[in-house]
């Protein structure tokens, strides 16, 4: 693809439940993009969010894609719930994929850093991510 600018639909999966019980969510979104010779910058509408628009800056090259979507406050899920906190800058929600010419479509996978745990009682932390799936096509 050439330019990507334009509306984009899609959807991404989420893991709702535990390595005993796996459970996946399915979330559909729409993306504004702006493509400037590779650059994209846009913004972000997750459909079960509508009051929670994020903002998207990457790039795009010979058929890779990379972006970053980013929330304006902390959105978290309680009991099934959406919640929203000012106070609480969201983190990084890092999304790559290709582009795949048979469907005329972008897929990949995205993950976002959401804790830190302690290695026993060593100075080391892991890393806690969560990761999921995602596709979009371009619309108009």
């Amino acid at each position: 693809m050439a330019n990507l600018t334009g509306k984009w639909e899609g959807e991404y999966s989420v893991n709702i439940g535990s390595d005993e019980q796996p459970e996946v969510e399915y979330h559909a979104f729409t993306l504004e993009l702006m493509d400037r010779d590779g650059e994209l910058t846009g913004t972000a509408q997750d459909l079960t969010l509508s009051d929670e628009p994020s903002n998207i800056s990457g790039f795009h090259d010979d058929g890779f894609i990379s972006f970053i979507k980013k929330y304006n406050r902390l959105v978290f899920v309680e009991s099934g719930e959406y919640f929203g906190d000012n106070s609480i800058e969201h983190p990084d929600i890092h999304y790559s994929g290709t582009f795949n010419e048979n469907e005329n479509s972008f897929q990949g996978t995205w993950e976002i850093h959401e804790d830190q745990e302690r290695d026993g009682l060593q100075d080391a932390f892991d890393d806690m991510y969560n990761v999921g799936n995602w596709w979009m096509k371009l619309v108009n």
